[in-house]
């Protein structure tokens, strides 16, 4: 059964909350077997760590939105017969700054992609 873009949001809340909550087992059981085999503990925590000395801790999550990898609305996906991913975006709000979380999901909402990068970067990868 695959996904609605309201529960992949959901999804991608709890993704980032249990990176907050240093539960990086759990994040990596929502992923692909190769996104995992990709995104060890290690680069996970590591990644975290490096936001978390730049800007604090997480505070809050906010502007969740999910799009089709090609940037359609996700509820547009949703008359699509075939469903190509969703990419769902959030604001990240830290003690002292804001990042952008973007998680990726196949069609059986499975992570395939999870990426924390600043506000307005261009030219990302999914």
């Amino acid at each position: 059964m695959t996904a609605t873009p309201t529960d992949l949001g959901a999804r991608t809340e709890e993704l980032f909350r249990l990176l907050a909550d240093d539960d990086v087992a759990a994040v990596r059981s929502r992923m692909t077997p190769g996104t995992a085999r990709a995104l060890t503990p290690e680069r996970l925590d590591g990644v975290w760590k490096q936001v978390v000395a730049t800007t604090g801790p997480l505070r809050a999550l906010r502007d969740t939105t999910a799009t089709t990898r090609d940037g359609r609305n996700a509820l547009v996906r949703l008359l699509a017969s075939r469903s190509t991913g969703t990419v769902v975006q959030t604001t990240l709000v830290h003690e002292a700054g804001e990042w952008t979380g973007r998680a990726a999901f196949d069609g059986q909402g499975r992570v395939t992609g999870l990426l924390i990068v600043e506000p307005g970067s261009t030219h990302l990868p999914f």
